[in-house]
């Protein structure tokens, strides 16, 4: 590129003409390479960026899950660290629907994915649209899954951040009086009655079993139970892939989403 560069600015200073290559006849194009054209184009410009969201998509869950489980280890432990944690799951959430908005524009091209696909290729093209959205599809369950939960621990924190201790209380004939105060300032706010000792917790997680027992615990279980239905789904479609780049005369082998 440099070199061309300087032999045209090199004739445009002394004025001469650059001499034109004479015209060489067009090869003759194979049949094979006519006919897996658009196939190629497909798995180029719309499979391997499909599979880049997927991938993503894949560590982004796997991060959401390991913030359920804190969430779940969090709430044996009493620790307020479970904010933190499903703030890890909002922007988990957030880049899994970023993701599968741009993977649902790619396998949604009707030129490269024919809804009536009629050769050998279009079959073909529409063999892997279909397995990429079964695991488009299975990301979507756990999407749901996950925001569900951030979502219902969002709405359980904003119901607690009501004082359980009412400074007022109103009698039947509707006037207010104030409550009774409380022993301590420590037990303001505390739903068992002014001066009840606080209760300790005996369970602690160093037989790590307590955590599937848990709400949050339970759901990590069936993300991770999700993953593999999942990774089982990206088997099949790799092999096909690993096909459609050797028709197109790619490599033998394709990352697996």
């Amino acid at each position: 590129m440099i070199l061309a560069a300087a032999l045209a600015a090199q004739f445009a200073l002394t004025g001469q003409t650059p001499p034109q290559p004479s015209p060489q006849p067009s090869p003759l194009k194979e049949i094979i390479d006519v006919k897996s054209r658009a196939l190629c184009s497909a798995l180029r410009d719309n499979v391997a960026i499909s599979l880049a969201g997927l991938i993503s998509n894949d560590a982004n869950i796997d991060v959401g899950r390991k913030a359920v489980t804190k969430m779940a280890a969090d709430q044996i432990k009493g620790s307020t660290a479970g904010k933190m944690d499903a703030l890890v799951g909002e922007n988990v959430v957030g880049s899994i629907v970023h993701n599968l908005v741009l993977i649902d524009q790619k396998l949604n091209d009707p030129q490269r994915f024919p809804a009536d696909p009629k050769t050998d290729d279009e079959r073909l093209a529409t063999q892997v649209k279909a397995q990429l959205q079964a695991i488009e599809d299975a990301q979507k369950l756990q999407l749901n899954v996950l925001n569900g939960t951030i979502e219902t621990d969002a709405l359980n924190a904003m119901q607690h951040e009501l004082y359980d201790y009412a400074p007022t209380v109103m009698s039947k004939g509707g006037s207010v009086s104030g409550s009774p105060a409380p022993t301590s300032i420590a037990d303001a706010g505390l739903k068992d009655a002014p001066g009840t000792p606080a209760k300790t917790d005996p369970r602690t997680l160093a037989a790590g079993t307590l955590i599937g027992t848990t709400y949050y615990g339970s759901l990590a279980a069936a993300m991770a139970g999700e993953q593999q239905h999942t990774q089982s789904l990206e088997n099949a479609a790799a092999a096909t892939i690993r096909h459609v780049a050797a028709e197109c005369g790619g490599p033998a082998s394709t990352p697996t989403p």
